[in-house]
């Protein structure tokens, strides 16, 4: 997609097929960027009520409404020549339109994150993933050393294991997957959508 469409104003439209916004035209800034998929705004008023039960006391932090997303794949600091070449990996996924269930919600203690998500991913979603990590490689993005795992982080720096009842499952229809830019600010994380491609 050509225009800025900044995540933080709420859901996004959808966009042309395998199109992307042009990098930046001056020097030669790394861009930290992550693919992701980006619900409309009833699957997002969802999933945010799912966290409605946790007392949010500091430190932990809510992740806001307009923010909330699932990673496919996070690339990092990435240059202007690696954002083009994970465009054309982008460009170049064909698969099929399916519907993700989300029906569990957890806590990783380790990492101290609130989560909702679910264990029988959908194939479409396991195809995608693998055929970013895939083609990401030959862009010299190395993907995280470790299985994948479905899921929209609900909360950060969650210290102690809320207290969670069982979710009614929230049934979102993904149709288009999207690249994100993250910048962090004093206010907290700002992302942009740089691109979106459709699926068929």
């Amino acid at each position: 997609m050509g225009d800025d469409r900044r995540a933080s104003t709420g859901s996004m439209t959808h966009a042309n097929a395998s199109h992307a916004e042009p990098g930046p035209t001056q020097g030669h800034r790394k861009r930290r960027l992550f693919f992701a998929l980006w619900p409309d705004d009833e699957v997002r008023e969802r999933l945010y009520a799912v966290g409605e039960p946790v007392a949010w006391a500091r430190p932990a932090k809510r992740v806001p409404m307009d923010k909330l997303h699932l990673t496919l794949m996070f690339l990092g600091y990435v240059d202007e020549a690696q954002r083009e070449c994970a465009v054309g990996v982008a460009g170049g996924i064909k698969e099929s339109r399916f519907t993700l269930t989300i029906d569990q919600a957890g806590h990783w203690s380790r990492s101290k994150i609130l989560w909702a998500g679910n264990e029988a991913m959908p194939p479409g979603l396991l195809a995608v993933v693998a055929r970013l990590r895939n083609g990401l490689a030959a862009c010299g993005i190395k993907p995280e050393d470790r299985d994948y795992r479905c899921h929209v982080t609900l909360g950060r720096n969650v210290r102690k294991k809320p207290v969670l009842t069982a979710i009614e499952a929230i049934r979102w229809p993904v149709d288009q997957f999207v690249l994100v830019e993250s910048n962090t600010l004093p206010a907290g994380a700002q992302y942009r959508i740089i691109g979106a491609w459709d699926l068929g």
